[in-house]
């Protein structure tokens, strides 16, 4: 039977690794809150720099999407070729 003294062991290593942001130590809440906030801000500032009134319209977005999808069909066939050019 060995006999270990608790005073010569080691304390154990938290496993967690150490998180140096400061925003990720915020509530969930409060983190989404502040990211919509900016957001908010972003948008305004914009607005007024701009002199465009509807700057989040629908027709902001019908654009969006009409731009990137193009360019989302094209990375969806190159991966796709590529995948049966491998096997």
């Amino acid at each position: 039977m060995t006999l270990v003294d608790p005073g010569l062991t080691a304390a154990p290593i938290d496993a967690r690794p150490v998180r140096r942001d400061p925003i990720a130590r915020l509530s969930p809440t409060l983190r989404y809150g502040l990211y919509a906030s900016v957001l908010v801000l972003i948008l305004t500032t914009a607005e007024q720099l701009t002199d465009q009134t509807r700057l989040t319209s629908a027709n902001t977005w019908s654009s969006a999407l009409e731009l990137t999808l193009p360019i989302a069909l094209a990375g969806l066939g190159a991966g796709l070729s590529s995948e049966r050019t491998s096997t």
